[in-house]
């Protein structure tokens, strides 16, 4: 079973690229499932209306976010500082 932190080492391996702006969905409830990244918004919106048609999601929440940036941890570990006491 893949998780997200094995995705993003094997993409850290591969190297840095840039990343258009994506879409994904997420089912209110659910632990995600695997997430597809839809690269055109009314693919991402017609993918939230099939999502929330499915017997086993109506009445749930479907939500839509949209990849605005990331971050990450250079160096490790991390080190703090902190005044005399």
């Amino acid at each position: 079973m893949t998780d997200f932190y094995d995705l993003y080492e094997r993409q850290m391996n591969q190297g840095e690229r840039n990343v258009d702006t994506f879409w994904v969905n997420y089912v209110e409830g659910t632990d995600g499932g695997r997430h597809h990244r839809w690269y055109n918004i009314d693919d991402a919106l017609n993918e939230a209306e099939r999502l929330a048609r499915l017997p086993n999601v109506m009445g749930k929440n479907v939500y839509l976010f949209e990849y605005i940036g990331k971050c990450r941890v250079e160096a490790l570990p991390i080190t703090w500082e902190c005044p005399d006491v």
